[in-house]
């Protein structure tokens, strides 16, 4: 007997899929879990799954799985569900009840084995300079053409403000960029050259993070971390997480968007659909950044290695 759990989408909506996988098999214990996914290295080493498939490498699925075989199919698109669509309910709440499933809480996971904890020391240490090291992701996404302009005004923050923390606090953190290579970088921050499973590695080393709404904090609501995350088109409502500090802009949205149908924007907004309203330079309050960090990173945290308290095994 088997349950299939196929989904689709980016790096952090695979990472909330982790809800699913532990509540599917919660709810049907006795059946084999199968996942196929576009980011099957979020699940490796998850103790929930049989086998875990990339989306198209898939041979003689039909005939293993599927053809004269007891298999129940999960195969739904959350993001059309009406919690998701009126921004009433976690996208993890809003995919389980669409699936027939009860999610008894919101909390994503990401498991490594004992020697991917040896090797995420290693990749930490590549970049701890004695200080505590928070992630920063500015830019997310993926799917942009070639040659595009590799900014999203919909999830994107201005570089401007990002810069400006690692300005205030490099003296007493040591910050790293998770970027696309086509992505803005950062001054004096470490970058890095590694497959998404050293990143995550990476990110369960970390003290915390300077994000947006992308695959960095879901990560690190799965390892435990506080974020602060900010939002320009996204609700925290659906996305986001209660342990992180949310920090929503000031851009209005009064304008009709012409191209709005189930919602008024799509997650990879076109630039031509940006409201005139929209302007960098007031995007968002600085001093709201600031206390935020002070608050969750200044005053807790001492100039001295994280301990990693969140990698399973």
């Amino acid at each position: 007997m088997y349950s299939v759990f196929h989904l689709e989408g980016g790096t952090g909506k695979n990472i909330v899929a982790t809800n699913v996988v532990r509540n599917i098999k919660k709810t049907y214990p006795d059946r084999k879990l199968i996942v196929v996914s576009p980011y099957p290295e979020v699940f490796i080493q998850n103790p929930y799954i049989y086998r875990n498939y990339k989306i198209g490498v898939t041979p003689y699925f039909y005939e293993d799985f599927i053809k004269d075989q007891d298999t129940l199919v999960f195969k739904h698109e959350p993001y059309n569900s009406q919690g998701v669509l009126k921004r009433e309910k976690s996208l993890a709440v809003s995919w389980c009840e669409s699936l027939g499933l009860e999610l008894e809480k919101i909390q994503p996971e990401i498991f490594f084995n004992r020697l991917e904890q040896q090797n995420a020391n290693g990749i930490f240490n590549q970049i701890f300079k004695g200080k505590p090291v928070i992630a920063i992701q500015a830019n997310g996404g993926l799917g942009h053409q070639q040659n595009s302009i590799p900014f999203n005004w919909y999830r994107d923050i201005p570089l401007v403000y990002a810069q400006e923390i690692v300005n205030i606090y490099s003296d007493r953190f040591t910050f790293v960029q998770i970027r696309r290579k086509d992505q803005p970088q950062l001054n004096n921050v470490a970058q890095i050259d590694l497959n998404m499973r050293e990143v995550l590695m990476l990110l369960s080393r970390c003290a915390g993070a300077f994000c947006i709404d992308s695959f960095v904090q879901h990560a690190m609501a799965a390892f435990g971390k506080p974020s602060i995350v900010a939002w320009i088109g996204n609700s925290p409502t659906v996305y986001g997480y209660e342990s992180h500090t949310n920090i929503i802009s000031n851009l209005t949205f009064e304008e009709h968007n012409p191209e709005s149908y189930l919602d008024a924007y799509p997650l990879q907004a076109n630039g031509y659909q940006c409201p005139a309203s929209y302007n960098p330079a007031t995007l968002f309050n600085m001093e709201q950044f600031k206390t935020a960090f002070d608050t969750l990173y200044v005053s807790k945290l001492q100039a001295a290695p994280v301990a990693a308290s969140c990698c399973n095994s």
